[in-house]
């Protein structure tokens, strides 16, 4: 789901834009904030990674209940959430990995 459509739809939440101009700066700032997201984890895990990242992060988009301000701190709050479940993700698969190589050194013993 884009950004756009968040946002222009107006779908899940009670706060209304009041001009185009609002609707554009949003836009403008919710890009801004996913895309430096995203270089940040394209660079330090490559792009399957961010391109889950960027999934999860507008979904965190979409379960608000309110849009997020103008402001970066706002949405910065949103990246946090999308980058607890990153690591979140990015741990279970080490977990399991290192599950694996124990069990693959016991079966060798």
């Amino acid at each position: 789901m884009a950004i756009q459509d968040l946002v222009g739809s107006g779908a899940n939440f009670p706060v209304f834009l009041d001009n185009v101009v609002d609707s554009a700066v949003l836009i403008a700032s919710a890009e801004r904030e996913l895309g430096a997201f995203m270089k940040a984890v394209t660079a330090s895990f490559g792009p399957k990674e961010a391109r889950l990242a960027a999934e999860d992060w507008l979904e965190e988009l979409d379960s608000s209940k309110e849009l997020p301000g103008l402001t970066a701190y706002d949405w910065r709050l949103l990246t946090i959430s999308a980058a607890s479940r990153l690591a979140m993700r990015l741990n279970a698969a080490s977990t399991r990995t290192k599950v694996f190589r124990e069990v693959e050194e016991r079966s060798y013993d």
